[in-house]
C-alpha cells in the first residue's frame, strides 16, 4: 500500500514539475507593472519603433507538449511576464518549433498603445503566419538616465494622480481600487485568451486499445496446502482506456482482461487449467506530445480486482499502473507500446495455508501494443 501511494505521490510531482519555465533576464531594475492590455506584440516583420528601449529578455520552454499546440498559453505567459516587468513591447524573436522554446525581447516605449497589435486570436495567428525568427532583436538597451527619467515621471504622474484626493482616507480608497482594476484586467485578458479555437484549457479525449502477451507474477496455489503452486504462467490480455486529458494531466477509466491456459502434470497425466482476471476503474493520467511526432503517458488506477477459475470467484481491491510511448501518425492516430501491471487483493479463506506475509491475490504483468485515437 506505501508503494501505492508512493507512485501517485512521484506522479503527482512530475505534474508540477513539468509546467513551463520562465527565464527572465533584466538589464533595467522593475519598472511599474502595465496591465496586459498595454502590451504589443510584435514579430519580425513587424516595424519596431525607434523610440523602444529593451529593458530585458525572456525565454519560455514547454516541457510537456509541443510549442505549436500550446503557442497561445506559452504567448499569454510571455505577455503577463512582460506587463508585470514594466514593459509595454514584447518582440517574438525566436520561436523553436522543435526545441518548444518561445525566446522574446521586453521592451519599454513611452507612446500610445496600438490596441491591433496586443494579444487576441487576429494577433496570434499573424504571428505564427510569419514564421519563424532566428535573431535576437536589434533593439537598443535602455540607458540608466533613460531608466531615470521613466522611473521619474512615473511617480510624478503617480504624485499627480495622488493630489487630486484630499484626505488620506481617499487616497487609500483610490490606490485600492487601481490595484483590484489592474489585477481584475489581467485575469480577464488571460482567460479570455487561454480559449481561442482549439488552444482551450479544456480537455481533450483519448480512446487506447491495447493488446499483447501477459505473465502471471503471483503464485496459483493448486490446493489449500500451500505446498503446489505455479507462477510466471503466460496469458493474453487486452486493456480499453478511455480518458480526457487538458495540457499534461487527465483522468478516465480502465477497463482490463486477461485469460490463462494451461497444462499441468506430465506426460502421463496432465490436466488443463485456465483462469481469468478482470480489472476496472477510474485512473490519473499525465501525459502528451513531445519533439511533435511522439507520445507518451503515466496511468495510475484504483477500482475492483475480478478472478475466476474452475474453482472459486474472487472479487477485491484492486490497482493498475501503466506507462506508454508511442508514435503520432497524424493529429488523431498514434501506434505506440504500454507496459503495465495489475494486481488484486482478496479475503484470505479460512484454513487456507499460506505465509501471512504474502498476500492473498492476484498481480500479473502486461507488454501491450496499443492504438490511440486523438479526439
Amino acid at each position: 500500500m506505501k508503494k501505492n501511494i508512493a507512485m501517485v505521490v512521484m506522479a503527482a510531482s512530475l505534474m508540477v514539475g513539468c509546467a513551463p519555465k520562465i527565464t527572465t533576464e533584466m538589464t533595467t531594475q522593475a519598472l511599474e507593472p502595465k496591465a496586459t492590455s498595454q502590451v504589443m506584440i510584435l514579430g519580425h516583420r513587424d516595424t519596431i519603433p525607434n523610440e523602444a528601449r529593451s529593458i530585458g529578455q525572456l525565454k519560455i520552454k514547454s516541457r510537456h507538449s509541443s510549442l505549436q499546440k500550446s503557442y497561445t498559453r506559452i504567448l499569454n505567459l510571455a505577455v503577463k511576464e512582460t506587463a508585470q516587468q514594466g514593459g509595454n513591447i514584447l518582440v517574438v524573436d525566436h520561436s523553436d518549433m522543435e526545441k518548444n522554446t518561445l525566446k522574446g525581447t521586453m521592451a519599454y516605449y513611452d507612446g500610445e498603445t496600438n490596441s491591433a497589435l496586443t494579444i487576441s486570436p487576429k494577433r496570434i495567428k499573424n504571428l505564427l503566419a510569419m514564421g519563424i525568427q532566428q535573431n535576437q532583436s536589434p533593439i537598443q538597451a535602455m540607458s540608466k538616465e533613460q531608466e531615470q527619467m521613466v522611473k521619474q515621471r512615473q511617480e510624478e504622474a503617480a504624485q499627480q494622480e495622488m493630489s487630486k484626493y484630499s484626505t488620506l482616507a481617499e487616497v487609500g480608497d483610490k490606490e485600492e481600487q487601481q490595484d483590484t482594476t489592474i489585477e481584475e484586467s489581467s485575469f480577464e485578458d488571460a482567460s479570455s485568451y487561454f480559449s481561442i479555437e482549439k488552444e482551450k484549457e479544456s480537455r481533450k479525449g483519448v480512446i487506447k486499445i491495447s493488446g499483447g502477451p501477459m505473465w502471471t507474477l503471483s503464485k496459483m496455489y493448486l490446493s489449500n496446502d500451500g505446498r503446489d503452486y505455479i507462477s510466471n504462467a503466460r496469458g493474453t490480455a487486452f486493456d480499453l482506456s478511455i480518458h480526457s486529458i487538458g495540457d499534461l494531466w487527465g483522468y478516465g477509466f480502465d477497463l482490463y482482461g486477461s485469460q490463462t491456459n494451461l497444462s499441468i502434470g506430465n506426460y502421463f497425466n496432465t490436466s488443463k487449467v485456465s483462469y481469468n482476471f478482470f480489472y476496472a476503474g477510474p485512473n490519473l493520467v499525465m501525459g502528451g506530445t513531445f519533439a511533435q511526432h511522439f507520445y507518451a503517458d503515466l496511468s495510475v488506477g484504483i477500482g475492483m480486482g475480478y478472478y475466476h477459475d474452475s474453482g472459486s470467484d474472487e472479487v477485491g481491491f484492486g490497482m493498475r499502473e501503466s506507462v506508454g510511448l508511442g508514435v503520432m501518425l497524424n493529429n488523431h492516430f498514434s501506434v505506440g507500446i504500454d507496459a503495465a501491471i495489475q494486481m488484486a487483493t482478496f479475503k484470505r479463506p479460512e484454513g487456507f495455508n499460506q505465509p501471512e506475509d504474502e498476500a492473498y491475490g492476484f498481480k500479473c504483468a502486461t507488454v501491450m501494443l496499443t492504438l490511440r485515437t486523438h479526439l
